[in-house]
This record gives C-alpha cells, structure tokens and sequence, in this order.
C-alpha cells in the first residue's frame, strides 16, 4: 500500500481531523498543539473503527479519483493519482481548503496536481497518527519525466512540532507532479492541505473582492474594470494574511492597458489597517488596473458619486462661507493643465485663517491663494496629495476678496482627483 491515499475530503479550517493548516496564510494560523491534539483525537476514533469499514472508504475513494499514467521513458509506466487542491479566488472561498490523507511505507509516490492558471501553491504537512518515522520529503516538478524540479525540498522530519507552510509559485497553466519519499520501519499517515491563488489577470466587479497570489518579484495583475457612471474611483488592497505590510504600485490603464494616470507607489502600515489604496476620477468606459504588491493580498474597489461646486475660472469662482459647509471639485486625468477650478473667499477685517482641504488624489494637484486679479500672493503655489491638507496664515492678512485656484500641475498632466475646501477663520 506504499503512497496509497488513504482519502481526501474538503473541510473548513475548524474541523481538521489532523492539523496541517496554512500558518503561512493568517486566516489559517494555528499552534502545533492544537495540530497535535486533533491528531491524537483522529487516532482514537480511527483505531475504533472496523477493517470493513476502512476497506469500503479506501474503495469508494478509489473508484473515484482521477489517474494519470506517466510517459514511458525506458523505465516501468506507473500510474498516478492526483492531489486534491482548493482554487480560491474569492474572499468568500478562503475558508473552504481541500484536505488530503496519504499513507506510505518506504517507496516513493508520485500525485499530479493540475492548474488553470498560473499562482502560488499553498501546501502544509503534517503527521495524522502517533507512529514513529525518520523523514517524508515532498519534491514538486513542471515535468512528467521529473527532471525539472520547482524550489525547495519540504521535508518533516520525526521531531518536527509546527505546522508548516510552504509557497511555490506555479509560472504557468498545466499539470504538476508532486514526489513524496517516505523513510520509516512501518507505513504511516500522513494529512496535507492544498490551497491556489491565482495571480493571472481578471475581472473584478464593484462590491466583489478577489484574491491574488503575489510576492517580493511583485508580478503584475491586471484587473478589467468596468465603469458605467463618472466618479471617484477607489482601488484598495488588503494582505490576505492580516499580517503582511503591502508594497509596490498601482497604475489605472485604458481598455488597450495604456496607462491613463501617475504610477502610484503605495504601502501599508498598521494606522491605515495595512490597506493601501489609490484613487482617481473616471469617466464610463472600460479600464484596467495594474496591480504589482510583494504579498498575497484582497482586491476590490468602489465607484462613488461626486459633485463639482467649484467654478472655471476667476469670474465664476464660487463662494466659500466663512464657518460655512465645505465646497468639492475634481479633476479628470484627460483634463488640461489650463483647466483650473477656482473659488472666492471674503475678509471682512485683518485676520488670520486657515484653509483646509481632504483630498483623493492620484499625482498631485496646486493650490494657490490669489488677489482680486488673479495673481498668487507670496506664498505662491503648493502641491496637494492624497490626505488632509492644512494652510495657516502666519500673519493677520489684510481684509478684502481673496481666491482660491486649484488646478494641475505642468509636471504631473496626468493627476486626476477629488478634493473639499473649508475655510476656518
């Protein structure tokens, strides 16, 4: 019965009869311990167990799995049964992992496993019963012929007490060959959890999330996206563990995935939950968002209604109330650097102000404080970036009508964004 499958069934994380669970994702954290303990259990339950019993499940089992026989290369064809692997590409599927049983005395056996697509391989290890052993190693290869090994041996030895978890990354859709070679006096059981994600292009759609396999190489995902309204676009990326500090960068594409905005270079850190984000104003039509993070994380993105009450030139800047509600403007990434959004601020004596402006901007827009001609005071021009943004007065100013520009700037023509102004005196 040397490598036979003992059986494979899909659980949810909470109800592991053996262990083996994805310490590398955090969603799937658990201590040795408690792996340990449910072993123990599942010993108990399987020693009670008759032989009649076992031999329907193995039967069963058999009649329905998947085999693939090897190539002839000069060597005995063996034939090969296949890893049971869960495809997760949404938040939602994240709690649903494929377990499988192996038995093995001291041969080698070879499982295929097949992919749609290219991702990470997420694999965890671990002993299902009590019975002495010296090693399992597991090789993973592109190739039938098995001469084109994938990353590092995994290896649980006799003394091993944590769970471990180990990620190859599958460069390609196809079929895997997975090799297991067991040292041991007598045949043992052995559990696995198998788990994907997917790093190949996709489409999300808004209030849906999807999950993404990625790494220090920050390979690039492309999401299409459809927009049907103009709005404040927001992309956000959260680690898929919990625990990861996201990196890398985001740039928004048209439907011929040519950039249509500023390449924005984000990361996390734990006072923004560790998301990152990036935002830009969109008009209808068909993009694509270009997503290049060091860790597997969760996509989604929200497409929010907003309203410009800013005016378009010097003339027709709008009014900002003094303690009054705050005015919003935006700007589209195939603006012009000329288009300018303007608004008007009254001081009835000498005093001191400040304005203030909350902003969701991809790139970086300028804001200026000009006379009643249009001509920025001395303060000159400031850049404005996604965030809060706060101009004080050092000084009283003298009482008069004061405007408010904001506009591109020559250096960043593709910034778009969305932006509030209050003025506190």
């Amino acid at each position: 019965m040397a490598g036979r499958l003992f059986w494979k069934k899909k659980r949810r994380m909470a109800g592991f009869l053996a262990v083996l669970l994805f310490c590398g994702m955090g969603n799937f954290s658990v201590l040795a311990e408690n792996a340990q303990e449910n072993t123990q259990e599942s010993v108990q339950k399987e020693t009670a167990s008759t032989v009649s019993e076992e031999t329907e499940q193995e039967n069963t089992q058999a009649d329905s799995m998947q085999e693939t026989v090897l190539p002839d290369n000069g060597e005995k064809t063996e034939t090969v049964k296949s890893i049971d692997v869960s495809m997760v590409s949404t938040e939602k599927e994240i709690s649903d992992i494929a377990v499988n049983r192996f038995t093995f005395t001291e041969e080698e056996q070879v499982y295929t496993l097949k992919v749609k697509e290219k991702g990470g391989l997420y694999l965890a290890l671990a002993q299902a019963d009590s019975i002495s052993f010296e090693s399992l190693k597991l090789q993973i290869y592109a190739d039938a012929s098995m001469t084109d090994l994938i990353g590092k041996d995994y290896i649980v030895n006799s003394g091993s007490k944590v769970v471990d978890t180990r990620i190859w990354y599958l460069k390609k859709a196809g079929t895997y060959y997975l090799k297991f070679t067991y040292q041991g006096e007598e045949a043992k059981e052995f559990a696995m959890t198998a788990a994907f994600l997917s790093s190949a292009d996709r489409t999300l759609k808004e209030g849906k999330t999807a999950v993404a396999y990625a790494d220090q190489e920050k390979r690039a995902v492309y999401y299409k996206i459809s927009v049907k309204k103009k709005g404040l676009f927001s992309f956000r990326a959260v680690p898929e563990d919990g625990v990861s500090l996201l990196e890398g960068e985001f740039l928004l594409c048209d439907q011929e995935k040519d950039p249509v905005s500023v390449k924005e270079y984000v990361s996390g850190s734990k006072d923004n939950n560790k998301a990152v984000h990036s935002y830009y104003m969109v008009k209808k039509g068909t993009y694509y968002m270009k997503a290049k993070l060091n860790a597997a994380y969760i996509a989604s993105f929200t497409l929010e209604k907003v309203k410009d009450q800013s005016g378009k030139s010097l003339a027709e800047a709008r009014k900002i109330v003094r303690r009054g509600k705050e005015k919003t403007g935006f700007l589209f990434s195939d603006d012009s650097v000329e288009e300018e959004k303007w608004y008007r601020l009254r001081l009835r004596k000498n005093q001191n102000f400040s304005i203030i402006m909350n902003n969701c901007i991809n790139g970086y827009l300028n804001i200026s404080v000009c006379t009643s001609s249009g001509v920025p005071v001395k303060t000159g021009s400031l850049n404005v970036y996604t965030g809060t943004k706060i101009l004080k007065t050092s000084s009283k100013w003298q009482k008069g009508i004061y405007y408010i520009k904001i506009s591109k700037d020559k250096k960043s023509p593709d910034s778009s964004g969305y932006f509030s102004i209050q003025v506190k005196k």
